[in-house]
């Protein structure tokens, strides 16, 4: 008798041998072909140095902090970047060894709708990295960062924050010890981003590398759901068994963009029986692939 994983892979093998493959793998029981992609933006400078453990831990915490698909500022502001505001971000906010580095990085979040402006002059970095700005001449002039609401719980209320800090002698004390500020990481960047919808949804799927041991690069994948009022984040290793069922819109885009194999783990593990009752149509190959599904 096979070992499940070895039943697993003949089954696999077997499918990819069906005279009618791809039209099995893209029938409408297991893709919607019928989404529409609004963006599709791709990060010139992305993260690729982070371990896989330590991105999965980044992309979690910056997700569970901004819990929703971000919206849009004009992306034709420019960003202007003083060495005062230099300054204040390394001893508060992460290492950084080059203005022009961090400069580029907040464009990239401008344009990926990851920063958000008040206009009382206070904007926010993924709901966690607090700065003040101003505006002039479609430039955003980043004057200073405030400090992390991660790391500084009461900067979540900045605004009574900020009036106290006017009218009060005393100070809310920002200094963050060298050896927690080393940890911290810069905003992380993905390869590529993705917003798209299907029938129901709206969906943004992010693409982040990660280095193995090696110096090879991998892929994880990001996905924000956005189901109304509810909205989910689900974390996609493409080389490892689906942990969830994921909506039909999603996998034919990890289609689109080349992870076959992961879909058809997919369809394995959580649509056994639509496959078996559509090899039975169009006559599956033997017996022992419907007794393996």
């Amino acid at each position: 008798m096979l070992h499940p994983s070895n039943q697993h892979d003949e089954l696999l093998h077997r499918l990819k041998q069906h005279p009618r493959f791809h039209q099995i793998l893209y029938n409408k029981a297991f893709v919607n072909k019928e989404i529409q992609v609004t963006e599709w933006t791709c990060c010139r400078h992305f993260d690729d140095q982070l371990d896989k453990e330590t991105l999965i831990r980044q992309i979690s915490r910056q997700k569970a902090r901004s819990g929703r698909i971000p919206g849009q500022l004009p992306k034709d502001l420019q960003i202007v970047l003083d060495f005062h505001a230099f300054r204040r971000w390394n001893e508060r906010i992460s290492p950084c060894t080059d203005i022009h580095l961090l400069r580029s990085r907040m464009i990239q979040l401008l344009h990926l709708g990851r920063v958000q402006l008040s206009p009382k002059g206070w904007g926010l970095i993924d709901q966690d990295i607090l700065f003040g700005y101003k505006i002039s001449d479609r430039s955003l002039i980043i004057q200073t960062f405030i400090g992390r609401i991660s790391l500084i719980p009461a900067l979540a209320n900045y605004k009574a924050v900020l009036r106290f800090n006017a009218s009060q002698n005393d100070r809310l004390n920002l200094y963050i010890p060298a050896n927690l500020l080393k940890r911290q990481h810069l905003p992380l960047l993905p390869r590529e981003v993705v917003k798209f919808a299907g029938t129901r949804n709206q969906y943004q799927l992010e693409e982040y590398r990660y280095r193995r041991k090696d110096s090879s690069l991998g892929s994880i994948f990001a996905l924000t759901v956005n189901q109304g009022t509810q909205v989910s984040l689900i974390l996609i290793d493409p080389l490892q068994p689906p942990k969830q069922k994921l909506y039909r819109s999603v996998l034919y885009l990890l289609l689109l963009k080349g992870y076959q194999d992961f879909v058809l783990e997919h369809i394995l593990i959580y649509k056994a029986a639509k496959l078996q009752k559509l090899l039975a149509k169009q006559d599956a190959p033997s017996s022992l692939l419907k007794r393996i599904i």
